[in-house]
């Protein structure tokens, strides 16, 4: 693993081979990112290290992956890989130019308007005057760029309900990213109702054929209410989705895309319309679920680009449930009909948590510092759930969880 920082999930492991790269990933003024300095600085060394064997190249933020792709010549001298065209890339990542995109395919996207902070707030205010669907979500038009990005308050999504919050929210994005012209993009929608139990993720990996030879989805169960994890999920049920998966497919296959593709819907409570609200050119960093389930991502990787296999399309099948989360935390923040469908899940064993690895496991002062760093990571979320989300306003967005049995069909 190449990274320019060692956090708390990979410390510690002996299962990972990590390679620290130095250098500031939001200083927009380096010639060649950190990142892809190391790798191609590493290349020679990891090939020395691992005589006889292919370099397979994988990225989990969407920046990294556009900074591939843009060095993509020089990187192949040491790394196979496979990505989207930066085209593609542009067009899919983007949150203005992916509804119309997706709507020409058939899929249900929210009504989107868009804001360039460089027009200035009172523009934008007069711009969106006429606008009163109230709530509103506010969010960047690209990935990265924004990504990259830190202050206090910062979020990866923003939630406004007045006029007022609006020009609060505008106000504080202008000022912030004043300096970085990349991240001056935002798109406005009307918030999509619903707990998070109707949130929906789809991984999918489209070969060098073009064919879609994996798709493995989760109903989300809850998700990550810190404000810089805001919308990454914490607790999921695997279970497959037909239709989506149809129209899915054909719409991977139409745009020429490659490698893995992560989609985020969401079911809107009133009408049981599933919105799809983003593409991202990755697997995401919850894509153990497809593994739990018995649908490894990496199976459909190595088969395509190491050893050149066509397979046909898996799709998941095994219920299993994903979390980090507590599970007496997890009980408070659903109702009954879904607390009994994880009570299930745990006294059938299908319970798995990504931090916890049998093969991490020995007698080893390592390990045991490993095994303490999961069990207070997954502690600590207590914490966290009850500065950022209460439980009360879980209840306020209502308690009732969505049932996916249409979806099924």
């Amino acid at each position: 693993m190449i990274t320019t920082s060692i956090l708390g999930p990979i410390q510690n492991s002996r299962i990972l081979d990590v390679r620290l790269v130095q250098g500031d990933v939001t200083d927009e003024s380096n010639e060649i990112p950190p990142l892809i300095a190391g790798l191609l600085t590493l290349g020679p060394t990891l090939r020395k290290d691992y005589p006889g064997k292919q370099l397979l190249l994988m990225a989990n933020i969407d920046s990294n992956i556009w900074d591939i792709m843009k060095y993509e010549n020089e990187l192949r001298e040491f790394y196979t890989f496979s990505f989207p065209k930066l085209s593609t890339i542009s067009t899919t990542n983007s949150k203005i130019e992916f509804p119309p995109l997706a709507r020409e395919f058939g899929l249900n996207v929210p009504e989107t308007r868009h804001c360039d902070l460089d027009d200035g707030v009172a523009s934008i205010l007069r711009k969106f005057d006429q606008w009163d669907d109230y709530p509103w979500i506010v969010k960047p038009v690209m990935g990265y760029g924004y990504e990259r990005l830190s202050w206090p308050g910062k979020k990866k999504i923003y939630t406004v309900t007045s006029p007022s919050e609006f020009k609060t929210v505008i106000s504080m994005l202008e000022e912030q990213t004043a300096q970085h012209p990349k991240a001056r993009r935002f798109v406005v929608q009307p918030r999509v109702e619903g707990n998070d139990t109707h949130n929906l993720l789809i991984t999918a990996y489209v070969d060098t054929r073009g064919n879609v030879t994996m798709i493995g989805s989760a109903q989300v169960i809850m998700e990550d209410h810190s404000p810089s994890a805001l919308g990454n999920p914490a607790v999921m049920i695997t279970e497959p989705y037909p239709k989506l998966y149809r129209q899915v497919q054909t719409f991977l296959q139409a745009i020429g895309w490659r490698g893995f593709a992560n989609f985020d819907l969401k079911v809107d409570s009133r009408t049981g319309t599933p919105y799809f609200f983003e593409l991202n050119p990755r697997i995401g960093r919850s894509l153990y679920y497809n593994t739990a389930a018995g649908l490894n991502p990496m199976r459909f990787l190595v088969d395509d680009l190491i050893y050149g296999k066509s397979v046909p399309l898996e799709t998941i099948e095994n219920r299993i449930l994903y979390s980090y989360l507590p599970k007496n935390l997890v009980l408070r923040y659903v109702d009954e009909k879904m607390a009994k469908k994880i009570r299930y899940l745990y006294r059938k064993g299908r319970v798995f948590h990504p931090l916890f690895n049998a093969a991490e496991r020995d007698l080893s002062v390592r390990a045991a510092k490993r095994e303490a760093y999961a069990r207070l990571s997954t502690q600590k979320h207590w914490l966290k759930f009850h500065r950022n989300f209460p439980v009360e306003e879980f209840r306020k967005l209502g308690t009732e969880s969505l049932d996916t049995a249409p979806l099924r069909k």
